[in-house]
Parts: C-alpha cells; structure tokens; sequence
C-alpha cells in the first residue's frame, strides 16, 4: 500500500488501514479515529486560518474599540508551523 506521511489526512487514512489497527478492539479503533480526527480537523482548521490571514487586508496599525493605535504583529507563534498541502505548495 502506498503511503503519504506528509499529509494530514494519509496520515489518518493509513493508520485506519494499518495491520496494527486491523487486530484492535472496537474501543481501541474509536480513540484511534477521536485522536487522528482531532489532529487532522486541528491542522485543516489552521490552514483555513493561514489561508485567511494571507487573503485579509494587512495593515502595518489598527485602532482598537478603545481608540488606542497598535500595531500589527505577521508571524507565527514560537513553534508553530504553517500547514502544507500534500503536494507541497
């Protein structure tokens, strides 16, 4: 079987077709599925979120409800790592 380590979503699809998950107990497969499924909507939810910030007006300083000016920091949290595609773009 053909396998894709880098995509969130292979990454799922192989671990439910794996020969380990095949001889485990209904239990077990459920907490598989909530574990893998709650990683893959976690990295999709923050590619929608890059993908958005990338599309949204950039303005070096907004003003907030309070009137105070303030401006506007682009980059990643420490650690984090934006989301790529399967093929890589």
């Amino acid at each position: 079987m053909l396998r894709c380590q880098a995509c969130p979503q292979s990454r799922f699809v192989n671990a439910l077709c794996s020969e380990h998950s095949r001889g485990l107990e209904h239990g077990d497969i459920e907490q598989l599925i909530s574990r893998e499924g709650t990683e893959l909507l976690r990295r999709l939810l923050q590619g929608y979120l890059d993908l958005r910030a990338r599309l949204e007006c950039k303005s070096e300083e907004v003003v907030g409800a309070d009137g105070v000016v303030r401006r506007r920091w682009w980059g990643l949290p420490a650690g984090m790592q934006p989301l790529t595609s399967c093929s890589g773009r």
